[in-house]
């Protein structure tokens, strides 16, 4: 059984619920048993503080950076650029798949002086994905979606890294998306000379927070 199996696949996203599960709600529940009207209104605090955050996400963030997408969607870089890769795990597209920092990377791109050069791949096939990772033009990729360290989920199929072979080797990959503890990530495929890529999930909040992090580590519009 290879790591681009099905079957090895779903173990991994399988094994990784009991984790969290474990992670996060025995503390709490050991928490709720000492302390329980403190438990309660922590909960209340957390559930108005995901609604508030959705909120933001949904009618603050969501709009920027389709305003932003748009404004720059016809961008024609120099030969070799940044990819921005958003890749949609469902056919119907939904306003979650915009959120998690393509709007800071344009602006700090554009706004970079000089401007950094970059395009943007909004794509829906494992097609337009390889296609974009075989371009030796796009020396830094930046994909945001679903997946673990081995895979990317587009259009509900899986587009297992460790299948690609051959790639041309990038100055940059960044897996903005869900990994895991185990598996050959895209970054190790392209021999990439850095990468951010986690060992386990990513959440929105701390995916921003990366964006951000790694923009400041390239010295790009600080």
């Amino acid at each position: 059984m290879t790591e681009c199996s099905s079957k090895l696949i779903d173990l991994v996203v399988k094994a990784q619920m009991p984790i969290l599960f474990v992670l996060i709600f025995v503390p709490f529940g050991v928490f709720f048993l000492s302390y329980q009207m403190q438990s309660i209104a922590l909960l209340g605090i957390i559930v108005i503080l995901l609604g508030v955050s959705c909120w933001h996400y949904k009618t603050k963030i969501y709009p920027k950076t389709i305003e932003f997408m748009n404004r720059h969607s016809n961008t024609q870089p120099p030969k070799f650029h940044h990819a921005i890769i958003i890749a949609h795990k469902k056919i119907e597209i939904s306003w979650t798949d915009y959120i998690c920092g393509i709007d800071i990377l344009i602006e700090r791109f554009s706004t970079n002086d000089p401007p950094v050069p970059f395009r943007i791949y909004d794509v829906a096939s494992k097609e337009d994905v390889l296609n974009c990772i075989f371009d030796p033009d796009t020396q830094y990729l930046w994909i945001f979606g679903h997946g673990q360290r081995n895979k990317l989920k587009i259009s509900g199929k899986k587009l297992c890294y460790a299948d690609i072979r051959d790639a041309p080797k990038k100055l940059f990959v960044g897996q903005y998306h869900c990994n895991s503890p185990i598996g050959t990530s895209l970054a190790d495929m392209t021999n990439a000379s850095e990468s951010d890529v986690t060992k386990f999930l990513r959440f929105t909040p701390e995916i921003r927070n990366a964006v951000s992090r790694q923009l400041n580590r390239m010295e790009i519009g600080k």
